[in-house]
């Protein structure tokens, strides 16, 4: 009977529960299921974290999430979906570089060489500096934009030539992007009459239809000698990879004045957004003609630039 006693004993020890039932072992059919799931479950996480690491970050995320959603545990960078595929920032980037309406901070550095004018036998070379600075002002964005050109050779003196202020309020509607503000134009003094400051509206639209953009940039320079308008058609289609194609800095100038047109210039860009250094920049190229034969304008020309680009929040 003592024996009896001291075989069960020990289930009456081990069992949390009283009367609870012992399960019953697995069968060799049941533990091999098992671990060929395991295994498989195993192998399947392996090949997901190599198609990681060798899939470039452009086509990495449905292997990403895949790779979460079987092993969270694992919340790297690359999991986490914090930052966006570099691909994709440059094809963002490359779009609001083209868009007069984006808010994007940049600084501009270009340089237009003019080999030939009208009227005048004599090249020029002018060093632009633009930034473009957005900020929100009455519950609306807002871009302030200067552009400060320094003529280094050329018919004219050398020197700083016109300082162009202009803030542009942003409005987001169905059809497209509208920017309305006023803007100030600092004349340089050139020994005549006309006043050295003028002032005036700009308006911009921009629409966008998958990769296109088209729109136009109105600006318009007014004093008691001088009455100018600026009319910059947009059109800029995206590549991809950074790349982009537009028709550039294709401004139409009148002059109310007398009335006529200034200039008439045909002109075509390519732009390739990259990172230089891990910051995102945007080299362009940009040779123009113009059609207008008015003395001592431009009649050939080429622009080189640089900007650099800032994202918000970046």
């Amino acid at each position: 009977m003592a024996r009896g006693q001291n075989a069960v004993a020990p289930s009456t020890t081990v069992s949390p529960l009283a009367g609870a039932a012992t399960p019953a072992p697995l069968s060799d059919d049941e533990r091999a299921f098992l671990l060929e799931q395991i295994r498989k479950l195993e192998q399947k996480v392996a090949e997901l974290e190599a198609e990681r690491r060798v899939a470039p970050a452009s086509d990495a995320p449905t292997a990403t999430q895949a790779t979460s959603a079987v092993a969270p545990q694992q919340a790297g960078p690359a999991g986490s979906g914090a930052a966006p595929a570099p691909e994709a920032g440059k094809g963002d980037l490359a779009q609001q570089a083209t868009d007069p309406t984006a808010a994007l901070l940049s600084h501009t550095i270009k340089t237009t060489y003019s080999p030939s004018h009208w009227g005048i036998d004599d090249d020029a070379n002018v060093v632009t500096f633009q930034s473009v600075i957005p900020f929100k002002a009455w519950g609306k964005v807002n871009l302030l934009r200067v552009n400060v050109p320094y003529t280094s050779t050329g018919p004219t003196s050398a020197g700083v030539g016109d300082v162009t202020v202009v803030d542009l309020m942003i409005f987001k509607k169905k059809a497209g992007t509208i920017g309305v503000g006023p803007l100030v134009n600092f004349r340089r003094n050139r020994n005549s009459d006309a006043d050295t400051f003028e002032a005036g509206p700009a308006f911009v639209f921009i629409g966008t239809k998958g990769r296109l953009q088209f729109g136009i940039f109105n600006q318009n320079f007014f004093s008691t000698t001088t009455a100018t308008s600026s009319l910059q058609p947009i059109l800029a289609y995206q590549l991809g990879q950074g790349w982009s194609v537009s028709i550039g800095d294709q401004q139409i100038l009148v002059d109310w004045k007398q009335p006529a047109f200034v200039s008439i210039p045909a002109s075509v860009q390519f732009g390739k957004v990259t990172t230089l250094g891990g910051q995102p920049v945007r080299f362009f190229v940009n040779p123009q003609y113009n059609a207008k034969n008015t003395p001592g304008t431009t009649k050939w020309s080429v622009t080189f630039g640089f900007t650099i680009l800032v994202p918000q929040g970046g």
